[in-house]
């Protein structure tokens, strides 16, 4: 099978959100106790959807967060922040839909936002776009975004951990690479870390593994990581999409 047929194959599979972290757990270099838990989220807004009609838009209210579908699907979230300070997202939403939930990423004490849009992306696009809203100890917002392979449950974004050792907010990111030289399927995986500045990082390291790291893909379970031969030349990657905007 070519090497594409096999990517595609790979992709229309992990579509399935039940299988989304637990399958791709099968080809991390890290245990499940250097992973830790899922980190603690909670719903506060569900069913994000275009409205039912051209008239009639949809809106959601909780815990002071509003979130608002206008007739051209555009997405308004907005809400009072600490200092009493007024703060608004917006954003495109798709039939697919999305949620809110809520959380303290970055342990500063304050309510951070993470919304949940998902992009109807299938075979070789990504299906979810995470949107963090962090606010700082003032109430200004700062919003990271990124898009890739994310899987929501009813516990929240389990790829979101909360890993021994580390206080704040873990995000575990994988994609697909394909290094053309060797003729060979990679699961990469990076780490980020939520930290003080309300935004996220990029982890050099995780427990005790350079980043990003890739493992090779056998159609079977694969922990052990693999220092590409031609690490230069590694193409057909899906690299997920990352927006910073800060308010």
């Amino acid at each position: 099978m070519k090497p594409v047929a096999i990517l595609l194959l790979l992709y229309c599979f992990l579509q399935q959100p039940v299988f989304a972290f637990g399958f791709y757990g099968k080809y991390l270099p890290f245990s499940k106790r250097q992973l830790g838990a899922t980190y603690p989220q909670r719903k506060i807004i569900d069913n994000l959807t275009i409205p039912a009609s051209a008239t009639k838009n949809v809106i959601n209210t909780s815990g002071g967060i509003t979130a608002k579908v206008d007739d051209d699907c555009v997405l308004t979230v907005s809400g009072i922040g600490p200092g009493k300070k007024p703060w608004q997202i917006k954003d495109r939403v798709t039939a697919a839909g999305g949620s809110v939930w809520q959380t303290d990423l970055d342990g500063n004490g304050h309510q951070d936002l993470i919304i949940v849009l998902f992009t109807a992306g299938c075979g070789i696009s990504p299906p979810t776009r995470l949107v963090f809203v962090m606010f700082d100890k003032s109430g200004r917002p700062s919003v990271f975004e990124i898009t890739g392979f994310f899987c929501v449950t009813d516990d929240g974004i389990e790829d979101l951990r909360k890993v021994p050792g580390i206080k704040l907010a873990v995000l575990i990111e994988q994609c697909l690479a394909y290094e053309s030289a060797a003729n060979k399927n990679y699961w990469k995986t990076s780490v980020w870390r939520a930290d003080s500045t309300r935004s996220w990082a990029s982890m050099p390291s995780f427990a005790g593994t350079d980043l990003p790291c890739y493992v090779l893909f056998a159609f079977k379970e694969n922990h052990k990581r693999s220092i590409l031969a031609h690490k230069t030349e590694v193409d057909n990657e899906d690299r997920s999409i990352v927006r910073r905007i800060s308010k």
